[in-house]
């Protein structure tokens, strides 16, 4: 084996690597955008929107 295959290898672990760490951040970005409408809508009382993550949610007692 050539000294390309070790280059090709290690360039593709790092690209996954980066997507993967990118994708995880995307995620907890959005969790953390939601806990952010939650948190807005109960110190509101109830005068804000509903939260997105609420909005399939409604008429099941919470």
């Amino acid at each position: 084996m050539g000294d390309g295959f070790f280059k090709l290898f290690f360039g593709g672990a790092f690209l996954l690597i980066v997507l993967a760490g990118a994708i995880m951040y995307y995620q907890m970005e959005a969790e953390s955008e939601d806990q952010r409408a939650v948190r807005e809508y109960m110190l509101s009382r109830g005068k804000a929107p509903l939260p997105a993550s609420w909005r399939d949610k409604v008429g099941e007692g919470i």
